[in-house]
């Protein structure tokens, strides 16, 4: 019987690694040329990257064309608008053509203008003017943000008016299509005080309407030592129209403090949103939240909420560190909770369930004197456990697990840090770099401790972790490794194509550098 098992599972373990290897596409190892910002997928095994190349006034951005997942393009993006020199911002794939932003101040006016891209890297046409504001004289010139919607036919321009603001910001917008038709414009002030407020997220939908989440906050009367002066009051979102000003919806979780959220919307009226809360009283957060909100007709459709339990917040903690929380929770000073928690992402599902996933990220600083006193810092970049939950089509929480992981660099930023995701038919799976001392001779995930993630040759691997949409059942097994790439992956480079069902890779290290395509299908 015994053998007959073995067997089974020796058999299981090869089929896991030949769908491996199906799933997995490499193109060829090449030395690395300059730093790279980001990728930017337009088509599958063809895409376009943003690299920093060169030092000093010598160096520049560099725009790479891929296909098949080899270079065969590369351009220094020109910076020059109108014969001056302007300031590159960002670049975006509007119908599958690289186009640059960049910004111009002139005779005391800030400019943001386009520059198209054709497919060859090379300029198309004359640069296309989006934006223009004053700058007072001695005013700080703020940095511009561009969102685009999830279908890439819309853009925005945001820019914060230094010059206008007095006890509350004011912004300005310009909304355009994928044609570069302006669709709406103007400016807005915050309904609050800049010290009382603070824009957490700005959404552009599918149907280009542009909204943004404000977290207001309140003094605290009852400030005890140790805490903040001021605490959360509420959430807003509000939705931007030049002809209809400012439309507002307030949050309220009966009390509950929102911590972090993640609002997400195909056109103007129907929302789904998703998060985490907690207590004014305490750190920490206590559980996670979901509502499906019509916006148009300010009704919330539905809305639930699930506490995460004490096991569940203490399972990966020592015994000490349980003891000590149960004698700070029985001197009434604050309950078991989880801290540090970001919201990655959320994802409405075909059949209208919902995936909500967060990490926890956190840095910490140190500061060290010598004996001229002076002083330098170092910093500690944590990216650990990953908190993956489910709601279902009549609002209910079906599941919540969590994976757990420890990633720690310092100085860096955490650049192999953190995760990539993607759901995929009745599964969601992670990936991230993991350490081989957490998994068996087969690959397969060993529960009992976990060790944190390695980037030498010896020790690195990228581990999936595959989540049952149905059960919440997890199976984590080494995807590839270090060994097998000579490099090491950047997760935060990766990027999702949900239409072909395939994930972008990219791994890099020292002069080397390698991308690869992850198949779903």
């Amino acid at each position: 019987m015994n053998k007959f098992l073995t067997a089974v599972f020796l058999c299981i373990s090869h089929l896991t690694l030949v769908a491996q290897e199906k799933m997995l596409e490499w193109g060829e190892l090449e030395g690395r040329s300059g730093h790279l910002i980001e990728l930017l997928p337009f088509h599958s095994k063809d895409f376009y990257t943003l690299r920093w190349k060169g030092g000093g006034i010598f160096g520049g951005y560099y725009l790479s064309r891929f296909d098949d997942l080899k270079e065969t393009k590369t351009k220094r993006v020109s910076i020059s608008v109108n014969n001056n020199i302007a300031n590159f911002e960002r670049v975006l794939i509007i119908d599958e053509h690289p186009a640059v932003i960049l910004t111009n101040v002139r005779d005391g006016k800030e400019q943001v203008f386009l520059q198209q891209y054709s497919y060859e890297l090379e300029p198309k046409g004359d640069a296309i003017l989006l934006a223009e504001y004053e700058l007072l004289k001695g005013m700080s010139k703020e940095p511009i943000k561009i969102i685009q919607s999830k279908d890439k036919k819309y853009f925005a321009v945001l820019w914060l008016l230094v010059g206008k603001k007095k006890d509350r910001d004011v912004y300005g917008y310009a909304v355009y299509d994928h044609k570069f038709k302006q669709v709406d414009e103007g400016e807005y002030e915050v309904p609050f005080e800049s010290r009382y407020s603070q824009i957490t997220s700005h959404l552009l939908s599918n149907t280009g309407h542009y909204f943004f989440v404000v977290k207001e906050f309140e003094r605290n009367e009852n400030r005890k030592a140790g805490q903040s002066d001021i605490i959360y009051k509420a959430m807003h979102i509000y939705q931007v129209s030049n002809d209809e000003g400012l439309d507002r919806y307030t949050m309220h979780l009966g009390g509950k403090r929102i911590e972090a959220m993640s609002v997400n919307t195909d056109d103007s009226t129907a929302f789904t949103i998703t998060g985490v809360y907690g207590s004014n009283e305490f750190r920490g957060i206590q559980g996670a939240f979901f509502m499906k909100l019509d916006f148009r007709n300010q009704k919330v459709i539905q809305e639930g909420f699930q506490e995460f339990g004490k096991n569940f917040i203490t399972e990966d903690w020592s015994d000490k560190e349980i003891e000590r929380a149960e004698k700070r929770a029985s001197r009434g000073k604050e309950e078991p909770a989880l801290y540090n928690y970001q919201m990655r992402e959320a994802q409405l599902l075909p059949d209208g369930s919902m995936i909500g996933i967060m990490e926890q990220n956190y840095v910490v600083v140190r500061s060290f004197s010598d004996t001229r006193s002076m002083v330098t810092f170092s910093y500690t970049y944590y990216y650990n456990d990953i908190v993956v939950f489910k709601i279902g089509q009549s609002g209910q929480f079906d599941w919540i697990e969590k994976v757990r992981k420890s990633q720690i660099s310092s100085n860096d930023g955490g650049p192999y840090s953190s995760f990539a995701s993607i759901v995929d038919g009745n599964k969601i799976r992670l990936i991230f770099n993991d350490n081989v001392d957490n998994y068996d001779n087969n690959g397969r995930y060993l529960p009992d401790h976990v060790y944190s993630s390695r980037f030498n040759l010896k020790h690195n691997t990228v581990s999936m972790t595959e989540i049952d949409l149905v059960t919440g059942m997890q199976d984590r097994y080494m995807l590839f490794g270090r060994k097998d790439t000579k490099t090491i992956a950047v997760p935060k480079q990766f990027k999702i194509d949900l239409n072909s069902k395939e994930m972008l890779l990219y791994t890099a290290y020292k002069g080397k550098e390698l991308y690869g395509i992850l198949n779903f299908k």
